[in-house]
């Protein structure tokens, strides 16, 4: 899922950045954050398929579910509502 995801943010940047700014992340930092979480999510899957480092894959995904989640917990008020298209 994470090897998915990511790849197919790196391929289309700019669309993930669009993205970003509809969550509310400020647009100077759209595209480096697209950048950042397409390069995290895809590193994350490549570890999770790697038998030696599936621990530090998992601590990756982990981490990165949780940044997610609390900054979806944060916006929350913000963004119900909004289209997330």
């Amino acid at each position: 899922m994470f090897l998915a995801s990511g790849l197919w943010k790196v391929i289309d940047l700019a669309a993930t950045a669009e993205r970003m700014v509809q969550l509310l992340v400020p647009p100077a930092l759209s595209l480096p954050g697209a950048f950042l979480v397409a390069g995290a999510e895809t590193l994350a899957g490549v570890l999770l398929l790697i038998p030696s480092c599936r621990r530090l894959g998992g601590w990756l995904a982990a981490l990165l579910l949780i940044a997610f989640m609390a900054y979806m917990a944060i916006f929350y008020t913000r963004l119900l509502g909004q289209d997330c298209s």
